[in-house]
């Protein structure tokens, strides 16, 4: 999912979403990430944890 030519913010929506489909594996969401110290909370200004967050 991930090429040379993407931008910094294309990474971290591919990167949110992988993480965001492992925390599920484990019943947790991306705030319990935050929230637990896993996930660092500059990634909650994200557009694209936002949009996980939002279901879209």
């Amino acid at each position: 999912e991930i090429t040379r030519y993407m931008n910094k913010t294309e990474v971290q929506a591919v990167l949110l979403r992988r993480t965001a489909r492992f925390l599920k594996g484990m019943g947790l969401s991306l705030l319990d990430a935050v929230e637990l110290g896993w996930l660092d909370c500059k990634h909650t200004l994200a557009k694209a944890f936002k949009q996980l967050l939002n279901g879209i």
